[in-house]
């Protein structure tokens, strides 16, 4: 018996929701400020652009007025408790569907534990091949050792909620995420002087220059995975052919690449992060390392349904051949 994605609506009206708080959130003052010149600064490597410029936290709101800083406050607060929720929510309604839904079906357009694991994983590198893309357009040459985690920064900062969450909970200076200090200190990191990681990974996490070649062939098994993967989003083009067809090819390539390539390494650099300390930001090198490795969970998985979908598919031409 085939499962079908339930149709309530809790889920959908709660991103909808977010995605309303967070676009309301964009055209509202917040905490930080670009600087006000446009022009390109390239005094140190930390910059290449003006997009990229060092943000320093505003001395003032630009307008004071007593409705727009509450709703400036209120859409923060929001954004920051709406969004994680609705993110819980839709991940407990896949869970809820993925042990519902048979290990493998036929049926055209059925949602069964490979395609609900294909669209988290497309999802998933999807937020990186965006940060990939940002990196490549507005943080251009080889640059520093800032580079490979500067975007990744603020949304580290992001993903650790408003002061009265994380920032409370474990007891960070001032109760807040400070970005400038936690790039500075992954910079230092990163340097080929750092004694944080073993002296084999050391050697290249303090190469900006492999760092930066790395990064571009990340990026492209990122958007290999979304490339190919974007058929699990839709009915007519699930399942994919037994036979496989030239997407379904990329799809595995970009995955088995990222595995090999990308995985394996960085779960052996971040697993040395909890070693270290973050001054000010206790515990903020186990969450960096627990993100990272929650997010290699749904490559695994892909690769064991691609896998057996492969066996799958042999197993049956050799029933055809032999017939």
């Amino acid at each position: 018996m085939v499962c079908s994605m339930p149709r309530r609506p809790a889920t959908s009206l709660c991103l909808l929701w977010a995605s309303a708080v967070l676009f309301s959130q964009s055209l509202l003052p917040t905490n930080f400020t670009v600087a006000p010149s446009l022009e390109v600064t390239r005094a140190t490597d930390a910059m290449h652009g003006w997009l990229t410029r060092p943000l320093q936290p505003a001395q003032g709101l630009a307008d004071t007025s007593p409705s727009r800083v509450p709703r400036a406050s209120l859409a923060s607060g929001l954004a920051h408790t709406m969004v994680p929720f609705s993110i819980y929510a839709a991940m407990w309604r896949g869970l809820q569907s993925l042990l519902r839904a048979p290990a493998r079906t036929e049926e055209k357009g059925a949602w069964d534990r490979r395609r609900i694991w294909t669209v988290l994983n497309v999802g998933n590198h999807g937020i990186y091949a965006l940060l990939f893309l940002l990196r490549s357009l507005c943080y251009t040459g080889v640059g520093g050792n800032d580079r490979p985690f500067f975007f990744e920064s603020f949304f580290l900062g992001w993903l650790c909620g408003p002061s009265w969450l994380m920032p409370s909970m474990l007891g960070w200076d001032n109760a807040m995420y400070n970005q400038p200090a936690v790039l500075k200190w992954v910079t230092g990191i990163n340097s080929a002087q750092s004694t944080v990681f073993p002296d084999l990974i050391a050697k290249f996490v303090g190469s900006p220059a492999f760092m930066y070649f790395y990064q571009i062939a990340e990026g492209t098994f990122h958007l290999m995975i979304c490339a190919g993967g974007l058929r699990a989003f839709f009915d007519s083009s699930w399942p994919p052919k037994k036979g496989g067809d030239s997407m379904q090819r990329l799809y595995r390539w970009g995955l088995w690449l990222e595995i090999l390539v990308m995985d394996v390494a960085y779960v052996a650099a971040y697993s040395c992060l909890p070693m270290a300390s973050c001054p000010g930001h206790w515990g903020l090198t186990t969450i960096m390392m627990l993100i990272h490795h929650v997010n290699v969970v749904p490559d695994i998985m892909c690769a064991w349904y691609e896998w057996k979908a492969d066996q799958a598919a042999k197993e049956e031409s050799r029933k055809l051949q032999r017939a």
